[in-house]
């Protein structure tokens, strides 16, 4: 593990739960007009959880001057 790769996990970390919050704060209304129970809630929030924010995340974390640096390390450190 390089030098960069800790403000790179840091930085994933980070985008992960600036999506997650952005998501249950502005979506519960949303959500409630599904249902007001706990399950239908629980399975929405699973679903992004699981499956939307990871592709989020990704793609936002690609765009960053961070990943970049990373990668060429890697590369580097292969050949």
């Amino acid at each position: 593990m390089g030098k960069k790769t800790i403000p790179y996990i840091l930085l994933c970390t980070g985008l992960y739960l600036i999506v997650s919050a952005i998501e249950f704060f502005p979506l519960k209304p949303l959500i409630d007009f599904l249902g007001t129970g706990y399950k239908i809630h629980l399975i929405v929030y699973l679903i992004l959880l699981l499956i939307v924010n990871p592709i989020i995340v990704h793609y936002l974390s690609d765009l960053s001057r961070l990943s970049h640096i990373v990668q060429n390390k890697q590369q580097g450190e292969l050949l």
